[in-house]
Formats: structure tokens, sequence, C-alpha cells
């Protein structure tokens, strides 16, 4: 009974820690900006939470004639059709941009948004050189843990999984007095 009641307790917790670990947004996600209208501009924004519903975007971009200066914006929709724009961000200097918005990364990816980079007056590109589509995905994980990015077992999936552990513990446990009467 001692071993039947040991594995009931390590059981739930296997389940229960987890779920309650990995149920919050990410902290800090890194979204890809791929090239637009030919412009060879490519890079990076890292996206962090900074609390109080802010976040702090830093924009990293190299390549193309317009990849060291230009605007930059977080539009509602996603590339390369964006819409309104939600969030202008820090014009880029040198291929950097960092700016705090008063957004968390929960609202970002809790509906279509992307980041756009404008173009800067530079012949041949007309209109975008680059965007990145904000959204949650899971990054590489190390090898000796989880990445950024987990998938949160709670709510009704955590439930019923606890649920359906406890009916079958308890059927156990009624075999086990069950077999000794």
């Amino acid at each position: 009974m001692k071993n039947l009641r040991s594995v009931a307790i390590a059981g739930v917790m296997a389940l229960a820690l987890p779920s309650l670990a990995m149920a919050q947004a990410p902290t800090t996600l890194t979204i890809p900006l791929a090239s637009n209208n030919n412009s060879g501009v490519t890079g990076t924004a890292v996206i962090t939470d900074i609390g109080g519903g802010k976040s702090k975007v830093v924009l990293t971009i190299s390549g193309g004639k317009s990849a060291t200066t230009g605007p930059a914006h977080i539009h509602s929709g996603k590339c390369p059709e964006v819409g309104a724009v939600v969030a202008p961000l820090t014009n880029l200097a040198n291929g950097t941009s960092t700016t705090e918005v008063a957004v968390p990364i929960s609202a970002m990816i809790g509906a279509a948004h992307a980041i756009n980079l404008h173009e800067t007056g530079v012949s041949g590109v007309a209109g975008y050189v680059a965007c990145g589509n904000l959204v949650a995905t899971p990054t590489a994980m190390p090898a000796t843990g989880f990445g950024t990015r987990t998938i949160a077992l709670g709510g009704a999936a955590g439930a019923a999984i606890l649920g359906g552990l406890g009916a079958g513990i308890s059927m156990i446990r009624r075999r086990v007095i069950a077999s000794r009467g």
C-alpha cells in the first residue's frame, strides 16, 4: 500500500509541476526578419518582456543598401500584407534599434502582429525592406533543459490527465483491497 501511495504522489507531481512552470507566456522571443521587395535586408527582432505590460524590442539587421537606417514599426496583421501601426519603433541606426513599447509579449502573440522595416529612399526599393511575424514558436531545446517557450499542460487537458490518473489509482487500490479480503 505504501508503494502504491508513493507511485500516486510521484505521478501527480510529475504532471502538476511542469504544468505550473510552463503555463506562462514566453519572456523572450526571437523573430527572424526576412527580406522584402528584393532589398537584401535580413535580421532579427529580440522581444523581451520587461514587466508592467511593457516589452523591449531590439532589432539587428544587415544586408542591402538600406540596412543602416530607416523606420520600423510593430503592425497588426501578418507579413507581407500588414495592417495599422500598433507601436512605432526607434529608427534603425547602423543596423540596430532598441525600443521600449507599452505592449506585452502576450498581446503581440495573442493576435496577428508583425515587425516591418520601411524603405529609406534607396533607389529601386519600394515599400517595406524586411518583415517578420510575431509568433510564439518553440526554440531549439538545449541538451540540458527547456528552451524559452514550452507547451503548457494545464486547463482542461491537465485536469483530464490528473483525473484519469486519480481514477486509475483508485481502481488499483480497490483491487489490492479486494485481493486481501
